[in-house]
């Protein structure tokens, strides 16, 4: 009797083992359906993002639970990305336009510069030859500061602390204030 007792029990023990290593499995899947390959997924995204790539946008899983962490942070994502690749829009007409404004005064003064090397001319059209190459060259100039300031503007940091205080002290809290 006891020995078919031990028996039962060790078949009994077997199946439990065996349900406790089924839902061992079944987790170690749902993990890695839910949270390892989205992160794969993202990961792979920000670095496309972070070489330049500012199309890339992730979308979660079609199939499947989707943590709501996850769905927000896939969102806010998928906004950087579309921020990145406006600035970088911006970036590159900027380039651009400020290419052209700096291009034509080197060219207007390369060609008045040649006209006056080049041709006998009256002292009136050397002279107006001569100021065009001066405001040329101030305009070349005034672009180049105006580059620097921007730069320089771009480079500070904003302060975007806000602190409230009354602007009007009346006479006794400005002596309070002064001692």
């Amino acid at each position: 009797g006891s020995e078919m007792c031990i028996r039962d029990s060790g078949g009994a023990l077997a199946f439990v083992y065996t349900v406790c290593i089924l839902i061992a499995v079944s987790m170690v899947v749902m993990i890695r359906m839910v949270f390892i390959h989205p992160l794969q997924r993202n990961i792979e995204a920000m670095k496309k993002l972070a070489n330049g790539d500012f199309t890339v946008r992730v979308d979660h899983a079609e199939h499947g639970y989707v943590p709501r962490e996850m769905v927000e942070f896939e969102q806010s994502f998928n906004k950087a990305a579309e921020e990145l690749g406006g600035t970088e829009i911006l970036r590159k007409d900027f380039i651009n336009n400020f290419s052209h404004e700096f291009k034509t005064p080197i060219v207007s003064i390369s060609g008045f510069a040649d006209l006056l090397l080049e041709e006998q001319l009256p002292p009136e059209d050397q002279k107006e030859y001569l100021t065009i190459i001066r405001d040329e060259s101030r305009r070349l100039a005034d672009l180049a500061t105006n580059i620097l300031t921007l730069n320089r503007v771009e480079s500070q940091t904003i302060l975007t602390d806000k602190a409230c205080f009354s602007c009007l002290l009346y006479p006794s809290d400005a002596a309070d204030e002064a001692r």
